[in-house]
């Protein structure tokens, strides 16, 4: 796959303290105890919203490769990933694990800090495939394979990049699932997709605009024709218009 960072950014504020604490966008500040770092502390697990449920499997994945955990209060912001109380679908969780993994990973490399925060990340979601960890971990745009990011050639100097937001929350829970029940049938919508990724690679290389964008459109007829097999809204009627 092909991933691009965007200029929206998690935020993280570290003050020294005597005690440890960490925060989401939740003003509520939550103590880290032992117990906690455990997993044994299964009230609290369950009173904290999804950022601090994320910034605790961080936490217990710092803990696990020995690396300190000193008295701080540390803040994590990923109120740029919103627009008016609605996710852009920009990763913000993704986004957070790194920005509050780069805490404890001080002098370490961009590939020792990705793949702490894709444990961690994976650990709190039950999965995925670390796309959007590494997306916020090394920016750019990326070749993805096989869970690791590297370099993809520069986009065409020529294209102008234009993000935009549809105004409707895309509804992604379930989708892998409905990908794996087709079974077989799921394998010739993937080589559709990884041919298109291929040419649009390919494209970017050697500098080739016209072939890039007939490789993205071919992206997204892919994708439309996995959706309709798998009969989930990958393609909305958002995106089409």
């Amino acid at each position: 796959a092909v991933v691009a960072a965007v200029e929206r950014r998690a935020l993280v504020a570290v003050t020294d303290a005597s005690d440890l604490r960490v925060r989401g966008n939740d003003p509520r500040w939550s103590t880290v105890s032992e117990a906690a770092l455990q997993g044994a502390d299964q009230g609290a697990d369950q009173r904290r919203d999804g950022k601090d449920a994320l910034l605790f499997a961080v936490l217990r994945e710092v803990k696990r490769r020995g690396l300190p955990l000193s008295g701080a209060h540390i803040a994590v912001s990923t109120t740029a990933f919103s627009s008016d109380g609605k996710k852009l679908g920009l990763g913000s969780s993704a986004a957070a694990a790194v920005a509050f993994a780069s805490v404890f990973c001080q002098g370490s490399s961009l590939d020792a800090l990705f793949d702490l925060a894709r444990t961690a990340h994976q650990a709190f979601q039950g999965g995925g495939s670390g796309i959007d960890v590494a997306a916020s971990s090394y920016g750019g745009v990326l070749r993805f394979h096989e869970g690791r990011g590297q370099a993809a050639p520069p986009l065409p100097a020529e294209l102008a990049i234009v993000v935009t937001w549809t105004g409707i929350s895309a509804k992604t829970q379930g989708f892998v699932d409905a990908y794996r029940a087709l079974g077989e049938r799921r394998y010739q919508h993937a080589r559709a997709i990884d041919a298109a990724t291929t040419r649009f690679l390919q494209a970017a290389s050697q500098g080739d605009a016209s072939e890039l964008l007939r490789a993205v459109a071919d992206a997204r007829i892919a994708m439309e024709r996995l959706g309709r097999a798998a009969q989930i809204d990958i393609v909305t009627t958002e995106h089409q218009r």
